[in-house]
C-alpha cells in the first residue's frame, strides 16, 4: 500500500471515531437533558456523555500529524543543496536518492514503518523487471510530483 493510501486509511479511521463520539455525546446529552426530567436515571445519560467525549479525544489522537510548514521548508533547502538528477543510473546517485527517501518516510511513518514501505515500494518496481537504481529513481519522481 503506498504512503498516501495508508495515511488515508488511518485519516478516515480517526474520522470514524470522530464521528462516533459526536454521536455517542449527543446521545448522552440527550439522555441527560431531555429524559431526566421524565424519570430516566441522569447516571446513563452522564455515562455515555463521557464515552463520546474520550472517544472524540482518541479519534483526534489518532489522526497522523501533519507536517508544519517549517519542517517542509527545511527539506526543501536540503534537497536544494544536494541537488541530484534522478534520471541517473550511477550506485552513488542512487544510494543519495534513497537515503533522502528514507528520511523523509522516516520523519513521515517512524523509524520502524518508514523504512518497510520505502522498502516495499522499490520491490513493487523492481518485481516488474526494474534496477534497483531505476526503481529508486521512480519513486523519487513520484515524490516530486506530489508536491
Amino acid at each position: 500500500m503506498c504512503p498516501e493510501c495508508l495515511n488515508k486509511r488511518e485519516v478516515d479511521k480517526a474520522n470514524s471515531y470522530i464521528l462516533g463520539g459526536i454521536i455517542f455525546t449527543l446521545v448522552g446529552f440527550f439522555f441527560s437533558a431531555m429524559l431526566a426530567p421524565v424519570g430516566a436515571p441522569i447516571v446513563i445519560g452522564i455515562f455515555i456523555l463521557i464515552l463520546g467525549v474520550g472517544e472524540i479525544v482518541y479519534g483526534v489522537t489518532q489522526r497522523p500529524a501533519e507536517a508544519e510548514a517549517g519542517e517542509e521548508e527545511a527539506e526543501a533547502e536540503t534537497e536544494e543543496e544536494t541537488p541530484v538528477s534522478a534520471e541517473a543510473g550511477e550506485m552513488e546517485q542512487a544510494d543519495v536518492l534513497y537515503d533522502q527517501l528514507l528520511d523523509k518516510y522516516i520523519d513521515r511513518w517512524g523509524i520502524p514503518t518508514g523504512p518497510q514501505l520505502l522498502d516495499n515500494e522499490i520491490k513493487a518496481y523492481t518485481w516488474h523487471g526494474d534496477t534497483f537504481e531505476q526503481a529508486v529513481a521512480k519513486v523519487y519522481k513520484r515524490q516530486q510530483k506530489k508536491r
